[in-house]
């Protein structure tokens, strides 16, 4: 989850899936034939559109900039993860831990090892009832 907006989360993905004319579930598996590293500096979603359009009429390739996006969400993400006593092994929930590029990005910028449960995209669910119970 994200603090201010949305560039830390599955609607970045969902943004740049949308730009790619591409489906978020595609994004894991074509990110993992990139060869180049590109930085995405911007930390809004609204910016960093227009850095990917800029990046396509460029010819950067799409795996590339697919990459540079889950490399952009995981350094926000380490930088939000760095304001608590956090410990190796990192446990990754949600619907954007299925997607496997997003996994390698977290994995290198954390370096650490990252664990997804089977069924990752419920586990919100599942703690909101055992909360409720």
């Amino acid at each position: 989850m994200n603090d201010r907006c949305a560039a830390g989360t599955g609607r970045f993905l969902e943004v740049a899936a949308n730009i790619l004319e591409l489906t978020v579930d595609d994004l894991g598996e074509i990110s993992s034939r990139s060869e180049k590293n590109i930085v995405i500096n911007s930390t809004c979603v609204v910016f960093a559109e227009s850095e990917i359009i800029g990046l396509i009429s460029q010819g950067e390739k799409v795996e590339d900039i697919i990459k540079s996006i889950h490399f952009s969400i995981a350094k926000r993400t380490k930088n939000m993860v760095s304001r608590l006593h956090w410990q190796k092994p990192v446990v990754f929930t949600g619907g954007v831990a299925k997607n496997i590029g997003m996994r390698f990005a977290i994995e290198s910028v954390l370096q650490t090892e990252v664990l997804v449960p089977e069924n990752s995209f419920i586990t919100g669910a599942l703690g909101a009832a055992v909360f409720a119970i």
